[in-house]
Parts: structure tokens; sequence; C-alpha cells
């Protein structure tokens, strides 16, 4: 019988649990699972780097030893190990006969070091190289297919829409509450924010202009599922530019693309949500009525005065339905029956096209 089998970090080795990079992977794998997938778990060791060459692949090959000529490897892309053990992986997975490879493309590291179009060299480099050789890619969204296929990535797709948060644990009600969140891992160094309306900041790091602002207030690193725990109304932030964080014009040019962490935390919270008309959530934001389209949230203050609790509640009863399948996995799901479908069936109705939308 033939079996389908994602790759996973085994997450009790991680020093983030709550990453994430970690939270994403996670709920790949438990949505997988949850279908019947077996786990190709690996432990992300700092020292294969530097062992010799015969025992990182003794390792590689206990790992894949039960994959079986039939068999689907659904492999989440990058790896996040280290790099030599990544590429070595990856050449022996690719070596396996008979044997289909899915990338479920969670970052593309390619989009994630450059800060425009033309930063990169797409027929030159290693990781988009990487991504021509599976023979089918679950990506982000709509957005993320069109960049791959401009920069030669000319395989079959299957768009994602959302990335799921898996979450089972306590939330509050929402009230219209003039206030917003933003929950980052990444260093924040600066702000360019005059708006009264209070900002709730969730970071490691956050340099004195920021703290310093009259209208945030600083929470420091918190775990993810004990801030949706607290969210009780106002908004999520999901892109800004008015918060400078670290290496901040690389990320401004990857959320064109991506699919954050932080959308899908806030919808599972059953949060409104905030975005900017860049990203490509966007017009489904709008249109599905999950929040608001800001770009600068200096005028926050002006947007929100025309609003009430009648247009917030609106708000909550549009998000349940997105927050009950974000919470769950069923986009995760729908991606990994639609792959399995197209490779297994030849059904090809779910692949993205150009001409597709994510609506």
């Amino acid at each position: 019988m033939m079996t389908n089998w994602i790759t996973s970090f085994n997450n009790e080795e991680l020093g983030r649990p709550d990453g994430a990079i970690q939270l994403i992977t996670r709920s790949f794998s438990k949505a997988a699972m949850a279908l019947g997938f077996q786990e190709l778990n690996y432990v992300t060791f700092d020292f294969v780097n530097y062992v010799n060459l015969e025992r990182r692949l003794n390792v590689i090959d206990t790992i894949l030893a039960p994959v079986q000529p039939g068999d689907t490897i659904f492999f989440q892309f990058p790896m996040y190990a280290a790099q030599r053990f990544s590429e070595d992986f990856m050449i022996q997975m690719m070596a396996l006969e008979k044997v289909k490879k899915v990338a479920v493309v969670v970052d593309v590291p390619t989009w994630i070091n450059s800060s425009s179009d033309d930063s990169y060299n797409a027929k030159e480099d290693g990781w988009l190289g990487w991504l021509r050789r599976f023979d089918l890619l679950i990506v982000a969204n709509r957005h993320e297919a069109q960049h791959l296929h401009r920069d030669g990535v000319i395989v079959p797709m299957i768009s994602m829409v959302l990335s799921d948060y898996l979450y089972r644990g306590p939330l509050r009600s929402k009230t219209f509450q003039k206030k917003l969140y933003y929950v980052t891992g990444r260093d924040v160094l600066d702000i360019d924010y005059r708006a009264a309306t209070p900002i709730n900041l969730f970071s490691a790091v956050a340099e004195p202009p920021v703290t310093e602002n009259a209208s945030l207030v600083w929470h420091g690193r918190q775990p993810s599922d004990a801030i949706m725990a607290t969210l009780d109304g106002g908004f999520g932030i999901v892109t800004t530019d008015n918060l400078v964080e670290r290496r901040g014009t690389h990320w401004r040019y990857y959320t064109r693309f991506n699919n954050p962490t932080k959308l899908s935390l806030y919808l599972a919270a059953g949060l409104p949500v905030i975005t900017m008309s860049k990203t490509p959530h966007a017009a489904l934001i709008e249109k599905r009525h999950l929040g608001l389209v800001v770009d600068d949230l200096n005028e926050i203050d002006h947007v929100l005065a025309k609003l009430d609790q009648t247009d917030y509640q609106r708000m909550l009863a549009a998000i349940v339905p997105w927050q009950t399948a974000v919470a769950s996995g069923f986009f995760i799901q729908r991606a990994l029956m639609a792959a399995i479908q197209t490779l297994d069936l030849g059904l090809k109705n779910q692949l993205t096209s150009d001409n597709g939308g994510d609506l």
C-alpha cells in the first residue's frame, strides 16, 4: 500500500518551539497525520555540518529507509536544518526511484534575502533550482505561484490560500475596542507612529525609540498561545511599514508573496486584522470583511472613528468560518488532498494558474 510521508522537525529538540517556523511546520505535520500521513522525523543537530559525509549519509539513509517505491514524500521546504545536512538530504531524497516528491513551500529563502525583483539571479539561484526538481509544489498563495513562475519555476502548483494555525485553547469574547496588536519574532528597531490608538507589541527586543513611544505598550516575548488567550477586541496588525524591524527591507519585499504566521494566529483567535494593500491577502480581507486595509497606521484614528460596534460585529461574524478553518487545519488538508488527487488520479482542476484567484 502506498504511503504519504511528511517531513517534520523533532520539536522537542528546538530552542524556540513557539517560533513562526516551528508553528507552521508543526501545524502541517499534525494536519497531515490526521489524514493518515506518516512522519519522516529528524532532529536538527548543529554538529551534522561538521561530521564527515559518510556519517551524514548514514543518518539520512536511516530517516528515508521506510520510504518505498510508489510512496510520496511531502517535503517541508526549506528544511531548516544545518546547510550541508539539508543539501545531502535533498540529494538523497531526489535519488529515490519511483517516489513522488512534493515541496510544501514554507519559505523561499531567495526572496527572504532579497530586497527587490532585481536583487537576485533567478536562473542561477540554488533554492529556486531545487524547487524546479519537484513533481508538484504546495505554495502559499496565487501571488507566490505567479512569482515562482516568473522566476522560471515551471512546476504544477497548488495554492494554500492561507496557512493554518492549529489551536484549541481558550479564547475571549471580542468587543469593539480602539486598540491594536502586533506579534513578531523579529527585533523592532524604530517606529513612525503618531496616532493615539494604542499598539500592544509582543517581541523579544524593542529598541528605545519604540518603547518610548507614547502610544505603544511593549509586552516582551510571550508564547503565541498565551497571547491568543488574552485577545479581547481590537485588531491584529499583519503588515505595516510604521514599525521598523531588523532586516525590514527584505521582509517588506517578502510580504508581497508569503502567508504571514501572524495572520493565521489572529484569525485563529477570531480577531479582525489590518494589512497593507500591497500584500497578497488584502483583497481577501477586504472582500470577506475580515478586517481593514490600511497602508499608513498614522491614519488609524480616522479609520476607526468611522466604525462602530455594529461594523465590528459584522467582521466578527464574517471571521467565524475562517477561524474554524484555520484553527482546524482545513487549508493544509485541502492542499494535501488536492496534491494527492493531482498526482495519483491525474485531476488537475485544483492547480493554480495565473488566471486563478484565492478569493
